[in-house]
């Protein structure tokens, strides 16, 4: 067997290194160089620290340097931060935060029903002071929540969404918009009798995603049907329109998920794809509903938009002067074998 490794505190650190505590807990406490120390002291101090494995308790560090090293990563649900979309989202956000010493905590907007106030877990954890900052990729925060955030000067930015009353608030989404116009122009290549647009919600996104598709099929009207999370419920209107084969129809659908029960019930109605009718997803991120199936699909910089997501609140926390507030990242087209 090994033998176990003692730990080395930070006064022996300071002993083998040849320069007093306070040296190296400022040098530690600075990794922005900001404290003129002489290039060569801090080089022995760090290489001291790593040959003994000395990594400051990143707590007490937190109350020198009045930093906590935590950022929140809040959706409207907590197992949608699993989801293959919001995960890559995370994951961009994650590789830049981790190499700027930041650990990643994952909250959601969801009261907590345990507490009498009912205060979210993420709002309490701002209040106390367990987090530097946040990337809100849920909208269902609610109006007084927003308002304590921003009186408390608390750093945060939105992903994937923006809201029009609080320009303030910095933004970094995909341009939804442009992805309906897309979606518009290569359905209309089968000459559909009849468009639809499959949704999950009215959120922002969602909103846009519609607009767009509008736009791109005028003067032709779009027949919005509101889906389920499941994707089943709200498309048995679907299955009874569709099942007499009455018209051709073209499909844009807000997320890829929704592709595998409309292709079903456009089997039962026996309606071919893409011939009579097709159908353009969102996202591109899972091979299930994506490759597998041959979708045609909208494809998002989910990774990118975290990562600047996280750029943009790394830069207000440092107290940084921000020239643009908002990002739009451009969509593009993946055609595969539900279009022509």
């Amino acid at each position: 067997m090994g033998q176990s490794r003692t730990r080395v505190g930070i006064k022996e650190i300071a002993k083998r290194a040849g320069v007093s505590i306070s040296t190296v807990s400022r040098i530690l406490n600075d990794p922005d160089k900001k404290v003129p120390f002489a290039p060569k002291t801090r080089k022995r101090v760090l290489e001291v620290c790593k040959a003994n494995h000395y990594y400051p308790n990143a707590a007490a560090r937190g109350l020198v340097m009045s930093r906590t090293s935590n950022i929140l990563f809040v959706s409207d649900e907590l197992y949608s931060a699993a989801a293959p979309y919001h995960s890559l989202v995370l994951s961009g956000a994650a590789h830049l935060l981790e190499k700027s010493n930041y650990y990643v905590q994952l909250a959601s907007t969801l009261e907590n029903t345990s507490r009498l106030d009912k205060t979210p877990n993420y709002l309490r954890a701002i209040r106390e002071g367990r987090v530097d900052g946040g990337l809100f990729f849920g909208e269902r925060i609610k109006p007084g929540e927003l308002r304590q955030l921003i009186s408390r000067s608390f750093p945060f930015v939105f992903v994937n969404f923006r809201n029009d009353s609080l320009d303030m608030v910095p933004s970094v989404m995909a341009d939804a918009f442009d992805g309906g116009i897309q979606a518009a122009r290569v359905l209309k290549r089968g000459r559909y009798e009849k468009y639809y647009f499959l949704s999950l919600s009215s959120s922002y996104s969602q909103k846009q995603k519609l607009a767009g598709f509008q736009k791109g099929l005028d003067p032709q009207p779009v027949i919005f049907v509101n889906v389920d999370e499941s994707g089943k419920a709200p498309l048995q209107k679907l299955r009874n329109i569709l099942k007499r084969k009455s018209h051709t129809a073209g499909f844009f659908l807000s997320i890829d998920e929704f592709a595998l029960p409309l292709l079903e019930i456009l089997s039962e109605a026996g309606l071919s794809v893409p011939g009579e009718a097709g159908i353009v997803g969102y996202n591109d991120v899972s091979w299930r509903y994506t490759q597998a199936i041959g979708l045609t699909t909208i494809r998002v910089p989910a990774w990118q938009m975290g990562y600047k997501a996280a750029d943009l609140l790394l830069k207000i926390i440092a107290g940084k002067k921000i020239r643009r507030y908002h990002y739009v990242l451009p969509v593009s087209l993946i055609q595969r074998d539900t279009t022509f």
